[in-house]
């Protein structure tokens, strides 16, 4: 889904990047105060020059936020991060969750870093990313402050957790229902 929100951004809006100029390998003696056209570049490798052309948003920003982004909100429901009732409000495992929007985090710096990416160009990618990481984590899980954060939506056309019963196995004695009381 990042994937494909992310490829569609790049080709209707993508801008260039920052090492384009590099990319490009102008001619000799082409001016640097004029305006030029893609016919001075001596690029053969036409894919490299063309992806010169999309950089915005980031891609790599969008995908580590998407994984790690919900990761990290999958660590928040597991741990009960922001349920006080049961001991939320720790510090120890809000930090367990923090470590891979860290990781996101440290990804997309590394993009601004290797002049492939403009900030902007992150920041969009890494909100675009941690958008599509919520809006997947609530589809199949509760919200982080529901008392059951821990355990995920039942599957639709299943039933209830209150129409089930426990299977009879070996060990109960033939004939009585294993949920009868005695």
């Amino acid at each position: 889904m990042t994937s494909f929100i992310t490829d569609v951004v790049k080709n209707a809006v993508g801008r260039p990047r920052p090492d384009l100029v590099a990319r490009c390998k102008p001619e000799p003696g082409t001016p640097a105060d004029v305006l030029v056209s893609i016919s001075v570049c001596t690029e053969t490798a036409h894919h490299l020059l063309h992806d010169g052309w999309r950089s915005f948003p980031s891609g790599h920003s969008s995908f580590s936020f998407a994984g790690l982004g919900f990761l990290s909100l999958f660590f928040a429901g597991q741990l009960h991060v922001f349920r006080h009732e049961s001991g939320g409000r720790d510090l120890s495992r809000a930090l367990v969750c923090l470590v891979p929007l860290l990781g996101a985090a440290l990804i997309a710096i590394s993009r601004c870093e290797d002049y492939r990416h403009d900030v902007y160009d992150v920041g969009v990618g890494s909100i675009l990313g941690y958008t599509v990481a919520y809006w997947s984590y609530r589809r199949h899980w509760p919200k982080l402050t529901a008392r059951e954060c821990h355990e995920p939506h039942p599957y639709p056309g299943t039933e209830s957790k209150a129409g089930w019963s426990r299977v009879r196995d070996e060990e109960d004695s033939a004939g009585q229902r294993p949920d009868a009381s005695e």
